[in-house]
């Protein structure tokens, strides 16, 4: 079942439907998943439903300043304001 699932998991990548795959892998180790929550990701960028986002470390010390600062409510804000890495990402 893992090899079939490995081997479509090399075809949907292969078919370049979504960019960055590889925010997507980093996704899907942060939260400890496998390979069909790997599979689920893809399908959800595939259909637009899910974006990835890549945060510079600079937005990330941007948002851990500001978190620090003013509190969890001032990264709050900031965070969907200014596009900052939220507090659990933080």
């Amino acid at each position: 079942m893992a090899i079939d699932d490995l081997k479509q998991w090399v075809m949907v990548v292969g078919s370049g439907k979504v960019e960055h795959v590889d925010w997507l892998v980093h996704v899907n180790l942060a939260r400890k998943g496998g390979i069909q929550n790997l599979l689920n990701l893809y399908d959800h960028a595939a259909w637009q439903v899910y974006h990835p986002k890549g945060y510079t470390e600079e937005d990330e010390l941007r948002g851990l300043l500001l978190w620090q600062l003013g509190g969890a409510q001032i990264a709050g804000i900031a965070h969907c304001a200014l596009n900052l890495p939220s507090l659990s990402t933080l």
